[in-house]
């Protein structure tokens, strides 16, 4: 957090270095450090105890983090799991201009073996239609960070649900649904914790 506050990303890389020696993974170190400290500066943003351009910084300087985690590495799918890997596609509410959470959540998932698209930018509703029309995910997951962004959630469940031969599950999680700032989307599901996300995407038969 203190080098985050001061965007010292050379800092990082040492405590990146120390987590590594450690027998962390790259996921690890994202999900169990970069993560938290993404929920932290953004509580204390809600709270009025940072300014938009420190919020910025400290977020700009994650961004930086995940790339020196992913310098080099390409986009595959872990090996040595044999069993079926749904597949999940990943995309912002409107107006969510933060795609760090969604690419770690992303990496997270294919660390347990589980097939996540992540779409940037958010497509148009009839877009994001087609394209689950074509590779049929198990789940489309959405991430809420502000209140005012759950319209577009909104319009975004009643498309995934208007067609009748193929209706993946909505999921719904980010900093709004974690921190409780918004209310229930009929015809969606809550996620705060990432551990059951996993363990419900499992359970779900394939399309």
């Amino acid at each position: 957090m203190r080098v985050g506050r001061l965007g010292d990303v050379q800092a990082a890389q040492g405590i990146i270095a120390q987590a590594v020696y450690s027998g962390l993974r790259q996921v690890d170190i994202m999900v169990g450090l970069i993560a938290p400290l993404l929920y932290i500066i953004g509580a204390q943003w809600e709270q009025g105890n940072v300014s938009v351009a420190e919020e910025h910084r400290f977020t700009l300087f994650c961004e930086n983090v995940f790339h020196v985690l992913n310098n080099g590495s390409k986009r595959t799918n872990p090996e040595g799991d044999a069993t079926i890997k749904p597949t999940v596609v990943l995309v912002n509410a409107y107006g969510n201009n933060h795609t760090l959470g969604l690419r770690i959540l992303a990496m997270w998932l294919r660390s347990k073996h589980i097939d996540a698209q992540l779409l940037e930018p958010t497509p148009a509703p009839i877009e994001l239609l087609s394209l689950c029309r074509q590779q049929r995910p198990v789940a489309v997951l959405i991430s809420l960070a502000l209140p005012e962004q759950r319209p577009g959630v909104v319009i975004l469940s009643e498309a995934l649900a208007s067609v009748s031969e193929y209706k993946p599950i909505v999921a719904v999680g980010g900093y709004a649904v974690k921190m409780g700032l918004t209310t229930p989307i009929q015809g969606t599901q809550f996620v705060t914790d990432i551990t059951y996300l996993v363990d419900f995407l499992r359970q779900l038969p394939p399309n």
